[in-house]
C-alpha cells in the first residue's frame, strides 16, 4: 500500500506520456535535430493530459518561427488560420513539424497544464474577420508535438449579449463587487475568487472609449519571471459613434506586485497610483480586433474572456447567471 494516494493517477500519466513519446519518437528526433543545427537547445519534455506533449526549449517562440511578431508581440490572424490542424486544432496551429500553442493565459489558471477557459477561443475562431485585422498571442517557450485531440470540459457558461445603445451609456465609472453580506469563503467559491469589476467609459470627439480591470482576491497569484504577481486582466476598446461599431477592441494580462494591487483593487480607473503616472506594470496583450466589430461581438468576446465571472454578466444583463441566482436563492 502506497503512502501517496495519487500514485496510481501519476503512474497512468506516465504510462500515457510513454506511449506518446514511442508514437512520436521520430517526429522528435526530427525536431531536436532541427532545433540543434539552429543553436537551439530543449530544455523539457512533458506530458499534460488535458494538453499533451509539450517541449520548451531555450529560445522564445518568436526566436524559433518565421512568423511575425506585431509592436505588442501578437501574430496576425491570417498568417495563422491557415494553420489550424484539424477539427480539434482549437488554440494550435501547424508549423512544420509541431505545433504552436495559444498564449497559456487563455488556459484555466493561466497554468499550461490546463486545458483553454471555454471559450473564448473557440468564440474568437468562428468570429466573421472580414472586417477587421485580427491578431492573437501564442506561447512564448513551449510547443506540443503530438496532433491535438479532442478534450472537452463542461462548464455553465455562456456570452452575454449588451443590449444597451452605446451611445446612450453615461461617462463615468463602473465598479462590480459581489454582495457584501456573503461570507467570504462562500464569496471565493460562487465567484471564482472574482474580488471586483472596475470599468470606465468616456468620450472624446466622434470615440467613446471602454476600458475594465477585473480584480481577483489575493489568494489569486502567478510567478512571473521568477516573482509572486497578481493577475489582473485588462480589456480595452473604442466605440464609433459615428459608424454604431466598435473599431478597436484589444484583451491584455497585467501583473501587479503586492502593494501595487492592494492599491488599485480598492480604487477606480480615475485614481492616480501613489507610485506616480510614470509606473506601469508588466503586461501581455493577448489579443487585439481593429475595423468593424458589433456591440454583440464585443459584449460576447468580453464575457467568454473574462470566463467564470459572474460580474460582467450581471453588468451586461442586469441580472446574475441561473447558477448563481439558484444557489442564492433570488
Amino acid at each position: 500500500m502506497t503512502d501517496n494516494p495519487f500514485a496510481f493517477y501519476e503512474e497512468q500519466l506516465n504510462n500515457l506520456k510513454n506511449k506518446l513519446i514511442e508514437a512520436n519518437c521520430e517526429k522528435l528526433e526530427i525536431i531536436e535535430k532541427s532545433f540543434l543545427v539552429k543553436g537551439i537547445m530543449v530544455k523539457s519534455l512533458d506530458y499534460y493530459h488535458a494538453v499533451g506533449l509539450v517541449l520548451r526549449t531555450d529560445r522564445t517562440i518568436d526566436k524559433i518561427i518565421s512568423l511575425k511578431q506585431d509592436k505588442d508581440g501578437l501574430y496576425n490572424w491570417n498568417d495563422l488560420k491557415e494553420r489550424i490542424p484539424n477539427v480539434f486544432g482549437v488554440g494550435y496551429f501547424s508549423y512544420e513539424n509541431y505545433y504552436l500553442m495559444v498564449s497559456h493565459f487563455f488556459r484555466r489558471g493561466y497554468d499550461q497544464l490546463n486545458n483553454f477557459t471555454p471559450s473564448f477561443i473557440d468564440e474568437f475562431y468562428k468570429l466573421d474577420k472580414n472586417h477587421m485585422h485580427a491578431s492573437l498571442s501564442l506561447d512564448d517557450d513551449a510547443i506540443r508535438i503530438d496532433e491535438p485531440r479532442p478534450y472537452f470540459e463542461a462548464d455553465a457558461w455562456f456570452g452575454a449579449l449588451f443590449q444597451n445603445k452605446i451611445s446612450l451609456i453615461e461617462d463615468g465609472i463602473i465598479k462590480c463587487r459581489p454582495p457584501i453580506h456573503q461570507k467570504p469563503n462562500f464569496v471565493r467559491r460562487l465567484y471564482n475568487n472574482n474580488y471586483s469589476l472596475d470599468m470606465k467609459w468616456s468620450t472624446k470627439g466622434n470615440i467613446k472609449t471602454f476600458q475594465l480591470s477585473e480584480f481577483k482576491d489575493e489568494s489569486v497569484t502567478i510567478a512571473v519571471e521568477g516573482q509572486i504577481r497578481h493577475p489582473v486582466r485588462y480589456i480595452h476598446a473604442e466605440y464609433n459613434l459615428d459608424t454604431n461599431s466598435f473599431q478597436h477592441f484589444d484583451g491584455a494580462i497585467h501583473f501587479y506586485n503586492k502593494n501595487h494591487y492592494l492599491e488599485k483593487r480598492d480604487s477606480d480607473l480615475n485614481y492616480e497610483s501613489k507610485y506616480g503616472a510614470n509606473f506601469k506594470a508588466k503586461s501581455k496583450k493577448l489579443f487585439r480586433l481593429d475595423g468593424v466589430i458589433t456591440v454583440e461581438q464585443w459584449s460576447n468576446l468580453t464575457t467568454h474572456f473574462l470566463h467564470g465571472n459572474p460580474l460582467i454578466i450581471e453588468y451586461f444583463t442586469g441580472d446574475y447567471p441561473q447558477y448563481v441566482k439558484k444557489i442564492l436563492n433570488i
